[in-house]
């Protein structure tokens, strides 16, 4: 009988953990939504990607560190390969060819789609790894306005 207690007192716990982390994350992705539509009205460059294409941007723009690999493990996936850990300059060229493809997905003229240009921009609004997801939409929406020269070719007034 003392077995069955702390059985049912187990799977009661386990199960509350679970109810809370699927409340904590699903209060994250409401906030996350929230501050996404907030920044596409006030920068209107993020209306031109996905939700998904957002997150993938604001992963390439964030910082890899020792504690946080998620674009290590992105790269890696999109490679097939788990070299990358290993060669930080590796990983820098597939960031930028990675940024580049996606920013190329626009087809807009009127921007610097160097390989230069766009190390440049990455380096100036790199995300800490630690940032918050305010902070990477900031960063994000900064770097998007900076390449694509706040999308004057798409918003210009006739």
């Amino acid at each position: 009988h003392i077995r069955e207690d702390r059985l049912k007192r187990a799977v009661k716990t386990r199960t509350d953990n679970l109810e809370l982390i699927y409340r904590t994350l699903e209060t994250n992705y409401d906030m996350w939504i929230h501050n996404l539509e907030r920044y596409r009205h006030d920068y209107h460059l993020l209306k031109l990607f996905s939700n998904r294409q957002i997150m993938i941007l604001i992963i390439l723009l964030t910082k890899s560190t020792t504690q946080n690999q998620v674009k290590c493990h992105f790269l890696e996936k999109l490679c097939l390969s788990k070299d990358i850990l290993n060669h930080r300059n590796k990983e820098l060229e597939l960031t930028i060819q990675c940024l580049i493809h996606y920013l190329r997905s626009l087809s807009m003229n009127d921007c610097d789609l160097s390989e230069m240009n766009i190390t440049h921009q990455y380096e100036t609004y790199q995300i800490e790894s630690n940032s918050n997801a305010e902070i990477g939409l900031n960063k994000l929406s900064q770097f998007l306005g900076e390449v694509f020269n706040n999308g004057r070719e798409l918003f210009q007034k006739n």
